[in-house]
């Protein structure tokens, strides 16, 4: 019966304040720490844009992007789906459409691999349809491996590269 129960994934505070922690943490105490250097030393102006943008890329402002790409377009979307059921929804949490994974041509995880790489929380799996439709489903919503989980059955493409949504 677990295995065809349904799991409905929806946007909650909790789940983003975990997501932004997990993906963020680190790298927020990193900014607090070039901001306070920042604040203790004087600087010349160059120095401090240095420091700025030094913040903003390994500080979390590439991580800021991506949660808030992630976070406009999952808001008001839901995703229902089980490991043992062929159907599953995704969509608006009004009128989510109902696809049917005997449907599915393939799916990629689209994410940047290594543990040293700033971005390695970030995922994005994109399920490709036999009738050329696509949908993408950003780890904001749900980690990716439960979703992996859910399609092992499926053909699966990893892609290393930057996982931004175009809306």
């Amino acid at each position: 019966h677990f295995i065809t129960q349904d799991f409905n994934y929806v946007l909650t505070k909790k789940l983003i304040g975990k997501y932004l922690l997990f993906t963020s943490g680190l790298h927020f105490c990193i900014s607090v720490l070039i901001l306070s250097i920042i604040l203790l030393h004087q600087l010349s102006i160059i120095n401090v844009l240095l420091c700025l943008l030094t913040m903003f890329l390994i500080g979390g402002g590439l991580h800021l992007i991506l949660f808030l790409n992630y976070y406009n377009y999952l808001k008001n979307k839901i995703l229902i789906m089980s490991k043992g059921n062929d159907i599953f929804y995704f969509g608006d949490m009004d009128n989510p459409v109902k696809y049917d994974k005997k449907d599915i041509l393939q799916y990629s995880t689209i994410r940047r691999r290594g543990s040293r790489n700033l971005l390695s929380g970030f995922a994005i799996i994109e399920i490709e349809f036999n009738n050329g439709t696509a949908i993408k489903i950003p780890n904001l919503l749900v980690n990716y491996t439960d979703i992996e989980e859910k399609l092992f059955e499926y053909p699966r493409i990893e892609e290393n590269k930057f996982p931004y949504l175009i809306l």
